[in-house]
């Protein structure tokens, strides 16, 4: 295959592996995926319920769109039914996992915190500052996973054709050719393939339509309700003893989250949170480093940033997946209550 550019001859370069072709990839990411993106070239190990694991070869994170793509780079001389579908396949399965999300929204936000012309670019685009909250609103969504390959075949057609779709919003199949000069005084290259975002641009949009066709958007009681029966009695069961057996308390809802205050509400006076999971709990609290007591190691060690609790402590979370850790969490929650009363002796 011959491309002419100028009156200048290009013959098409055959790439000797991926990383070849991922390495032209991150080079123009912004042409291909639009320049409301960023690339990341993190490599998380995608975890199954079954602990079967996988690695993508990086994301890609559309600010403006709101929209992510998990990006795989192949060759088509590779085996596509004993590589590349098998290698989507548990992608696709590994997005049933809960914890997969949250591990590639961590790994990105570390990159962003890293590089200071990414951490402007993000702030810009989501014109907000709580770009950790924005980034995971944004991996909630469903990604398009898409497959970069030097030669877009029929048997590739067909195999994608077959795969589950249930965890993404689309399979999307990019053919990405490269091509050099034929000249040796002039080291230039030119690439040819079709820009992603136009084509998901109109894809997301109906896909907007659709969901607001479908369903309104979600909230706290439709999320709730989606949920595993377990869960709603340990929301319910735990809400109870905190309002019951704490004083001064008032809740709200914030969007999708429930929040327990201590007396007047506030960012400083806020000492709980329920995040809803379709099979467990996750629930935030302020969290004294120094006085903090935990015995069934329920509390994860990350520290967020400030979501819910603003101005002291540490922000931590732990996970209710039975009734019978109700006990240990309401000491978790306890301790949080009486650690924001001492930090607000005037309220």
């Amino acid at each position: 295959m011959i491309l002419l550019v100028d009156g200048i001859k290009y013959k098409l370069w055959t790439p000797e592996n991926e990383e070849k072709i991922e390495a032209m990839v991150k080079e123009h990411f912004n042409e291909i995926f639009g320049e409301n993106s960023l690339y990341f070239d993190i490599k998380p190990a995608f975890r199954s319920k079954a602990n079967i694991g996988s690695k993508p070869d990086g994301f890609v994170i559309d600010f403006v769109e709101k929209r992510w793509y998990i990006i795989e780079v192949e060759r088509a001389e590779h085996d596509i039914y004993n590589h590349i579908v098998p290698q989507l396949s548990k992608f696709n399965t590994a997005l049933e996992n809960p914890d997969t999300k949250k591990q590639i929204a961590d790994a990105i936000y570390d990159e962003i915190k890293q590089d200071t012309k990414k951490k402007k670019f993000a702030i810009e685009k989501l014109q907000e500052n709580e770009v950790y909250k924005s980034l995971t609103d944004i991996l909630e969504t469903k990604p398009f996973l898409t497959i970069i390959i030097d030669k877009r075949t029929r048997e590739v057609e067909e195999a994608v054709k077959a795969l589950p779709r249930n965890n993404v919003q689309d399979i999307i199949v990019r053919e990405f050719k490269t091509f050099v000069s034929e000249r040796p005084d002039l080291e230039r290259h030119a690439h040819l393939f079709e820009p992603i975002f136009e084509s998901s641009q109109e894809m997301g949009k109906a896909e907007m339509q659709k969901d607001k066709e479908k369903a309104p958007r979600d909230t706290w009681e439709s999320l709730l309700a989606s949920t595993e029966q377990k869960v709603r009695e340990i929301v319910d069961t735990l809400s109870k003893r905190i309002t019951t057996e704490l004083k001064d308390i008032a809740t709200a809802v914030s969007g999708t989250d429930f929040i327990f205050y201590w007396g007047k509400r506030g960012g400083k006076t806020n000492f709980a949170a329920f995040i809803l999971r379709k099979e467990s709990l996750l629930v935030r609290i302020r969290f004294d480093p120094n006085t903090f007591q935990d015995p069934k190691c329920m509390v994860s060690a990350k520290k967020y940033k400030y979501w819910f609790f603003d101005g002291f402590g540490e922000e931590r979370a732990f996970r209710i997946t039975d009734k019978t850790q109700i006990d240990d969490a309401m000491q978790l929650i306890r301790q949080s209550y009486e650690y924001t009363i001492t930090q607000n002796p005037s309220h």
